[in-house]
């Protein structure tokens, strides 16, 4: 009997927790952590942190390069304001 219980609470619990997913989708607001680039404005939708989104401009184009490894350019940009020895 207490398993039927628990089985019926984790359904209904799964059902609850899509449907609220889907909807902060539809409501334009994230699921999850906000990544980096992005800080969350008064209306909790993610807006572009100037700083950061050149970070993230510069990653990526040091990655298609091919020259870069994921672990490389993660240690750049854990160090300190700096990126790769040049100032964001």
């Amino acid at each position: 009997m207490l398993g039927a219980f628990a089985q019926y609470y984790s359904d209904s619990l799964a059902k609850h927790t899509s449907k609220g997913r889907r909807e902060r989708f539809l409501s334009g607001l994230p699921n999850g952590d906000i990544p980096f680039g992005y800080s969350v404005n008064g209306d909790g939708v993610p807006v572009p942190v100037a700083e950061e989104a050149s970070a993230v401009r510069q990653v990526f184009e040091r990655y298609a390069t091919g020259g870069y490894s994921l672990e490389q350019l993660a240690s750049c940009l854990n160090d300190t304001a700096f990126f790769c020895g040049q100032k964001l």
